[in-house]
């Protein structure tokens, strides 16, 4: 995930075959961080990311100012995923099969 910040532009993602997003499905939902990574996110693995979801993500991870935090963009670094896993599972519970949270 560390590179996903670099591509604002980015409009459709699909990472259902990725290892994180596999093993993490049964422990929270990845989807509200990724919306927040990417900020013109249109579909997330198949499945359309309303402005409103983006505004959940942000309301999730922006520090005071509506802005990425740098202690949030350092979990993004691959020996900090244990931590990131932490919260993501406490700010993102897992969800149902098209429930974006």
């Amino acid at each position: 995930f560390r590179y996903l910040p670099s591509l604002p532009s980015l409009t459709h993602l699909d990472i259902r075959s990725n290892p994180f997003s596999n093993q993490s499905s049964r422990a929270f939902s990845y989807r509200p961080f990724i919306a927040f990574l990417l900020p013109n996110l249109h579909t997330l693995d198949n499945s359309p990311v309303s402005p409103s979801d983006h505004s959940v993500a942000l309301t999730l991870f922006s520090d005071a100012t509506g802005a990425q935090s740098d202690d949030l963009l350092q979990l993004l670094e691959p020996r900090h995923e244990p931590s990131l896993r932490l919260l993501l599972a406490d700010r993102c519970p897992p969800c149902s099969d098209r429930a974006f949270f």
